[in-house]
């Protein structure tokens, strides 16, 4: 089989497109007759100008690969043109001078002006064209850049506008968490206040806090950090908190056979849901409890989450609860349950460990310092202790970025008379 050889015009059209366009600057026509033949014969697309008030101006209607300049003319010379360039044009085209100088401090001033090559007086075609064809490979690797920077460049907005987009969406998502938490004090039959407050490290976080009443003596409430932080942390906690809800027909995972779970059963039963044989970064740590309005008998289990403290009116503290495995951990997990008695004017206090955690190398001795803190706010009402419980430790972090969720959650008897 006979193989057919590219047409000579083909082959010329894609030298012409290879090599680019040149702009001739010479005040002397019979130069640029003779450069524009020579380069032409090398198939260069050529445009002339006679000084360099001409040259910017073709430069600023078009872009050139390269740019001949003599470096005497009248008006600008070479080097001033060379600055002009630099100075104006942000791609600037690669520059030869041609010159007779041979000193070579001309040759430094024409280098310092913004001039890439020169072409010395008298010159050969062989000259010529092996600096040309550098100074082309140049530029064609100059405009290869370019279109590679502005290709980056774009998909750099694209990426600016999906990250905007995606912060007012992880927004929304957060203000949709938060929905359900009021920004004052709940009542629950005259007897029972609560309030709960919490503070994500980032955009969205893993904690979440609810209270609720399972039925006319019931009050439920939970604490729950999801491990992790962002979007797969806040969605898992959306997920839980859809999950721990009542329903009319009492038929939700809170209830079995029309009956309401102990909090050890309903911590077994979120455990069976959410275990994962092949994940172990999917748990979660949780405090969940059901304390009678009436009488203020309670009882709490406490899945790996920091113990409770219940804090007397004259700010003496203790802790009901002692540990227990996070949810989701370990498959067919049991959990301790813990009962406790609120009598008036005493408050139980539930907490992330983000409040005990700040540096996990002394958390103990924040612990000590937190108990201390909600000691010293036992008389302050509850949305004002935990305000300020939130702005001492801020202080204590001395304002660094916060590096862990952080929620609270307070439940008080109400004292006689209140």
């Amino acid at each position: 089989m006979k193989l057919h050889s590219p047409q000579p015009e083909a082959m010329r059209s894609q030298c012409r497109q290879d090599c680019g366009e040149v702009l001739l600057v010479d005040d002397n026509a019979a130069d640029r007759s003779l450069l524009k033949a020579m380069l032409e014969k090398l198939d260069y697309r050529i445009w002339e100008a006679e000084n360099g008030k001409q040259a910017l101006e073709q430069l600023s209607c078009r872009p050139f690969d390269m740019v001949l300049s003599d470096w005497m003319m009248p008006e600008m010379t070479g080097p001033e043109l060379c600055q002009r360039i630099a100075t104006r044009f942000e791609n600037k085209p690669y520059i030869i001078l041609i010159t007779g100088r041979q000193e070579t401090n001309d040759l430094i001033r024409g280098i310092e002006s913004g001039a890439d090559d020169f072409l010395t007086k008298p010159f050969h075609y062989d000259e010529l064209r092996v600096r040309v064809h550098a100074g082309s490979r140049v530029a064609k690797l100059q405009r290869k850049l370019l279109e590679q920077n502005l290709i980056l460049v774009r998909h750099l907005h694209q990426q600016h506008k999906l990250v905007e987009q995606n912060k007012q969406e992880l927004t929304l998502a957060a203000r949709v968490l938060m929905a359900d938490l009021p920004d004052s004090i709940n009542v629950y039959g005259k007897s029972v206040e609560v309030y709960g407050q919490l503070k994500p490290a980032n955009t969205l976080g893993g904690d979440v806090l609810n209270h609720f009443m399972l039925d006319d003596a019931h009050l439920a409430f939970y604490l729950i950090d999801v491990v992790g932080h962002g979007v797969s942390a806040a969605l898992n906690a959306f997920l839980l908190s859809k999950t721990l809800v009542r329903h009319d027909d009492q038929q939700s995972l809170l209830y079995q056979n029309q009956q309401l779970r102990s909090p050890g059963e309903v911590a077994s039963a979120l455990n069976t849901q959410f275990f994962d044989p092949l994940s172990t970064s999917q748990y979660f740590t949780m405090i969940y409890g059901v304390l009678n309005i009436n009488t203020g008998d309670g009882v709490f289990c406490q899945a790996g989450s920091p113990s409770p403290v219940i804090c007397d009116t004259d700010g003496h503290c203790t802790e009901p609860g002692h540990g227990g495995f996070p949810v989701g951990l370990i498959d067919n997990a049991t959990f301790e349950e813990y009962a406790f008695t609120l009598k008036p004017g005493q408050r139980l206090l539930v907490f992330s460990d983000g409040f005990v955690e700040l540096d996990i190398d002394n958390s103990r001795c924040q612990q000590q310092r937190l108990y201390a803190l909600l000691s010293a706010t036992a008389s302050l009402p509850l949305d004002q202790a935990i305000a300020y419980c939130y702005n001492e430790v801020e202080n204590w972090t001395e304002h660094h970025t916060q590096l862990d969720d952080m929620s609270m959650l307070a439940i008080q008897m109400r004292e006689a008379g209140q």
